[in-house]
């Protein structure tokens, strides 16, 4: 029975940790990263808590709501890495710098870095200056100012066919085993791994291989998800769209929206329920006097069965969406209007509508003055303390620089 995925190439998404066991204790979660639903040892408005059913005093945390919150609003994958082989040992066979080279050259998509991403050069800058300045040892830290999403989704959407239009975007894409051959079966698949494991040799059903959503579960799914974005919203973070709410309200202390909207569409229940799934043990039972689960979030529809190959959990969800998922925009529609009137001001003898598309850059305001410390990555000394900013006062006040995509002036038949 499968439940991990050793990965053959560079993680393109934060979701693909799920597949990494960072747990330490028997209180946690095996797959922490991208997942939401509520510790059976914590009660639901905490983080820690004394898990009872022990002799001794021990701490229990939530694991799955701190490394969501550690990790989502301050890390990305690109991709970018030298190309390699693999014949039972890594062996490289590239440099990183003949990859950014590809990046920034005519064709990006040679470099088959992360898909979501586009190179970007700063004002005055040249594809050999990024090179030169990413290949360095703190390259890491300035990649995101050499680079855009391309097609960003906001979070906070509340347009079902928005959210269809996003989950549905794999929709018939075949999925190789990786025993050999593939699955091309109708629908939009959610396989917890690059390569899952066929099933078949005498393998029940749905623990092995990978599940898929039918047009009308995806629609179902966004349905839910935009009741949940109404519900939670608006998210000020990435972690705070992935993870459950921190709340003794039912509603929302269960899981993440994710979670909370697959939970209450229910295309996964069948799945579960019918590869033998049971209902955990009550959560009143009780042992030395403690509650053997003293979380207190609602158990009651939870199966011993998930998690298993075919049932697609919100981790599942965040692999193919995560890389594009955003809690603000960047790129904005704004109009104006102006009109003239008479000299007594009763009536209208000219007007005029204008567009213009403008996007948030990765450098400042003011890259000259002061460039040192005022360059795209330079932010704070202290990471934990903004106010120590070395930006100069200009770029502490107006921030990240706006940039007029297209203008256009509108007749009236466009507006």
């Amino acid at each position: 029975m499968p439940f991990i995925d050793i990965p053959t190439a560079p993680l393109l998404s934060l979701a693909d940790f799920s597949n990494a066991n960072l747990s330490l204790r028997a209180s946690e979660p095996y797959k922490k990263v991208g997942n939401s639903h509520a510790s059976i040892f914590v009660p639901s408005n905490t983080l820690y808590a004394n898990p009872g059913g022990s002799a001794r005093s021990v701490t229990a945390s939530d694991g799955c709501w701190l490394i969501n919150d550690a990790l989502f609003d301050r890390y990305y994958l690109s991709g970018i890495a030298p190309d390699f082989t693999i014949n039972g040992t890594y062996s490289p066979v590239g440099t990183l710098s003949d990859t950014l080279t590809d990046f920034f050259g005519p064709d990006y998509k040679s470099a088959q870095a992360n898909p979501v991403l586009a190179p970007y050069l700063p004002e005055g800058t040249t594809s050999a200056q990024a090179v030169s300045a990413l290949e360095a040892d703190d390259g890491y830290k300035k990649f995101g100012a050499y680079s855009l999403i391309d097609g960003v989704f906001n979070v906070n959407s509340t347009s079902v066919a928005a959210w269809a239009a996003f989950l549905g975007a794999n929709r018939d894409l075949s999925v190789d085993y990786a025993q050999g051959g593939s699955n091309s079966a109708a629908g939009t698949p959610f396989p917890s791994g690059v390569s899952p494991a066929a099933t078949g040799d005498g393998a029940e059903a749905n623990w092995a291989g990978f599940s898929r959503l039918s047009d009308q579960d995806i629609s179902n799914l966004a349905v839910e998800i935009v009741d949940q974005v109404k519900l939670r919203g608006p998210f000020m973070s990435l972690s705070d769209f992935v993870n459950r709410r921190l709340s003794s309200n039912t509603s929302v202390n269960a899981a993440g929206a994710l979670q909370a909207a697959l939970d209450q569409s229910g295309p996964m229940f069948s799945v579960k329920a019918s590869a033998g799934g049971l209902t955990p043990v009550d959560p009143s039972n009780m042992l030395w006097g403690n509650p053997i689960f003293p979380g207190d979030a609602d158990f009651s529809s939870r199966l011993t069965t998930e998690g298993i190959a075919g049932d697609i959990r919100q981790s599942d969800l965040l692999r193919p969406l995560a890389p594009r998922l955003s809690a603000r925009s960047d790129t904005f529609r704004i109009r104006s209007y102006g009109e003239v009137r008479s000299r007594v001001g009763s009536e209208v003898t000219s007007q005029a509508v204008c567009e213009a598309v403008v996007q948030r850059v990765p450098e400042y305001v003011d890259p000259n003055t002061d460039p040192t410390n005022n360059e795209p990555w330079d932010e704070a000394f202290d990471p934990l303390s903004p106010s120590a900013s070395a930006l100069n006062a200009l770029n502490q006040q107006f921030g990240r620089r706006f940039k007029v995509v297209s203008f256009r002036w509108l007749a009236s038949d466009q507006i």
